[in-house]
């Protein structure tokens, strides 16, 4: 590293009097050599004040140039200094030029000159990119979304010092900056050192000034596109026909007061035409690591996988796998499960349909939750929904170890004894009851059963009526075997009818 004379300056925005520095180190060595000939030969002597006059007012026309220069660009004062070194260099140089007598000389003082003038333009730039970093700093990161969808990347390695250094730079927090002249990579180097930096910061101007952090790629905008262009979302991403399945379902809201219809959309369908896209545009990190990074930041928070970028690299790698694998489970999560169609009124809570009251109600909005556990479970009793979201297939028992999965996924279990076989060992009943439940009746599940016979009995044993537990097993499971009558109507309440088709 190159020698370093400046000293340390703190940051401000005052310079005028550092800038009243002159060059009167050539000058004061011109007026001792003047006054030590003029008392040999007034001839001689007139012949230096010549040129020491040449020399001022080139000194002067260049300092009034360089000083216009700096406050054009809004230097900080820490430059002013450096300015006034490389102001002397300048003219130290262009006087050698003019009194050279040999080509020896000519030629040492021409490349001195030529290099004090390179610094000087690389003062001026060094300055220009300092000014233009603060504002990219200040005006496109925000810290608040940084490491998010469009907001500043964090992965990369020089980030954290750059960061660090414009806060210093910005006025952010106490610290103080300086710039000194570097002989060995024949440029300028910063240093920064503060309140919220551990030792200093020490770094070629230009790549400091010039440091990009980048920004988290915006996935979302990408799935987004995806989903419109394959037309299950429309330009606002609102779900589309082409989105939707045949399958309808309800949920209750208000203690069961409401009934709301909606349709869920064709998931199964709607992966198999996207899955593909998704999975090319996970593997286009890949030969990005640092948006790769962001990236996982994202979509990897459920995974135990810790990133590693080497192994990103490395073709069938684990990371490799799960990265592509949690890219498309997130871009599945930003279409919408189902549409919202219309709410009603629900007839139980009028107090004429079924037994009502509170219990009832209370039943019935706990009631939306169960269904979702008894879609989770279904596997364990044979069955299964179809793409459109329909359940298929009949009450099954694969084995013991089976069933009693199924059952604890649902909150049951089997009572004693409760497992009924054929002469080939087959299951064909078992009598279950819920768990945790005081005085709940046990009832019997028979292999080959209707799925919604199945729910219906759960939900009666949770509490709902037969009539309203019968209602909603028909609505919930077999949507698409049902039909809306709205020509019914209680007290002017519009109410819903179902009818098995």
């Amino acid at each position: 590293m190159g020698a370093y004379e400046n000293p340390i300056t703190v940051v401000d925005n005052q310079s005028g009097q550092i800038w009243a520095n002159t060059i009167s180190n050539v000058a004061k060595a011109t007026t001792d050599y003047i006054d030590f000939t003029r008392q040999k030969n007034d001839e001689l002597a007139k012949k230096i004040q010549d040129q020491l006059d040449w020399a001022a007012e080139y000194a002067s026309k260049n300092q009034e140039q360089v000083y216009a220069n700096l406050a054009k660009l809004g230097a900080d004062s820490i430059y002013s200094k450096e300015a006034d070194e490389v102001l002397n260099l300048v003219t130290e140089n262009r006087i050698a030029m003019q009194n050279a007598s040999t080509k020896e000389e000519l030629k040492i003082a021409q490349e001195g000159f030529g290099k004090a003038q390179k610094r000087l333009q690389q003062l001026y730039s060094v300055i220009e990119m300092d000014e233009e970093s603060k504002k990219f700093y200040g005006e496109e990161f925000d810290p608040a979304t940084a490491g998010m969808q469009g907001g500043m990347s964090k992965s990369k390695a020089g980030t954290a010092d750059w960061v660090a250094a414009q806060n210093v730079n910005n006025g952010f927090a106490k610290g103080q900056k300086e710039v000194y002249w570097d002989e060995e990579i024949g440029g300028y180097r910063m240093r920064f050192s503060g309140e919220n930096i551990e030792g200093v910061i020490d770094k070629d101007a230009r790549l400091l000034f010039g440091y990009d952090p980048g920004k988290v790629p915006g996935i979302d905008s990408m799935i987004y596109s995806t989903y419109q262009k394959a037309g299950y979302l429309d330009k606002n991403n609102q779900l589309t026909d082409s989105a939707m399945s045949n399958y309808k379902f309800t949920k209750l809201s208000d203690n069961g007061k409401y009934e709301t219809l909606y349709t869920a959309t064709a998931a199964n369908r709607i992966a198999q035409n996207t899955t593909s896209q998704f999975e090319a545009q996970a593997r286009s990190f890949f030969t990005v690591p640092e948006d790769a990074e962001d990236v996982w930041a994202i979509i990897g928070k459920g995974s135990d996988k810790q990133f590693s970028a080497s192994e990103l690299l490395q073709q069938g790698s684990e990371m490799q796998t799960e990265f592509v694998k949690a890219y498309a489970e997130y871009a599945s999560k930003l279409i919408p499960n189902y549409k919202e169609n219309n709410t009603y009124q629900t007839k139980a809570v009028s107090g004429k349909g079924g037994k009502g009251g509170t219990g009832e109600a209370k039943a019935l909005a706990n009631a939306e939750a169960f269904v979702v556990q008894f879609s989770e479970n279904l596997g364990s009793f044979g069955m299964a929904r179809n793409k459109d979201g329909i359940i298929i297939g009949n009450v099954q028992f694969d084995n013991v170890s089976t069933v009693n999965k199924g059952l604890a996924g649902l909150g049951y279990s089997l009572v004693d004894d409760g497992i009924f076989q054929d002469e080939d060992g087959n299951i064909t009943e078992i009598k279950i009851k819920k768990n945790g439940a005081k005085g709940t009746e046990d009832f019997t599940v028979n292999a080959g059963d209707d799925p919604y016979v199945f729910f219906q009995n759960l939900l009666e044993s949770q509490g709902l009526s037969k009539d309203l537990a019968q209602q909603i097993a028909k609505n919930l499971l077999y949507t698409g075997r049902l039909q809306r009558d709205e020509s019914v109507t209680d007290e002017g309440q519009k109410y819903n009818q179902y009818e098995r088709k």
